[in-house]
């Protein structure tokens, strides 16, 4: 197929301005924290010529962004902290108590899901109650399918009664440990040095 040199021109200028585009998606990406959306949803903008050419650079300009899902992010180093479970099930029991509630004991079918997801939590450095999987297959695994179950997760606090007293002060987390029917709870922290929260919080609570 033949060209005009005014064609040519044209289109040169047409995919200039497109790779200035997506070289800005990219920038912006890498560098300050934007939203993958944005990225995305400039990309979309882009006229199909340009895409074809543009698709693997843009591709993998997002290893920068921090797509786990798609490239596999190394999972942060972390360790384990040893908390006094019984204190804090003997806390949220008096917590209940002046609400008319009945007391919470420690289960270690719990202890064991709420490590889980602060070992998730921690090493991903980010939370998320869909990390160490659906909450429905977590609760079934730790034996609490069939009864009444909720989860509170946190970071950045550094002793139980500072996580506690966010999860009081939060409408939804507060109205968790708040369910009459609760009798059951498991708690754990795991700790991301090199995340920006340093400290994953989970709590785990259900029915008998």
């Amino acid at each position: 197929m033949n060209f005009s040199p005014l064609a040519i021109d044209r289109r040169f200028l047409r995919l200039h301005g497109t790779l200035t585009r997506a070289l800005i998606v990219l920038y912006a990406c890498n560098g300050w924290d934007r939203p993958n959306r944005w990225a995305i949803l400039t990309m979309t903008s882009v006229p199909k010529i340009a895409r074809r050419i543009l698709a693997l650079g843009f591709v993998l300009g997002l290893a920068g962004c921090g797509t786990p899902a798609i490239f596999g992010e190394p999972a942060l180093p972390t360790s384990v902290v040893i908390l006094d479970e019984e204190a804090a099930a003997a806390a949220i029991s008096q917590y209940r108590a002046r609400h008319g509630l009945g007391p919470v004991t420690v289960d270690s079918g719990l202890v064991r899901a709420a490590s889980l997801q602060a070992r998730v939590n921690a090493e991903a450095g980010r939370l998320s109650h869909d990390l160490g999987g659906g909450f429905h297959a977590r609760m079934a695994a730790a034996g609490a399918g069939r009864a009444y179950a909720a989860e509170n997760l946190g970071a950045g606090a550094t002793t139980f009664d500072e996580a506690f007293a966010r999860w009081k002060a939060s409408s939804e987390h507060n109205k968790n440990m708040l369910i009459p029917q609760l009798k059951r709870v498991g708690i754990a922290r795991v700790d991301a040095p090199g995340s920006r929260y340093k400290r994953f919080w989970a709590l785990v609570l259900a029915s008998g």
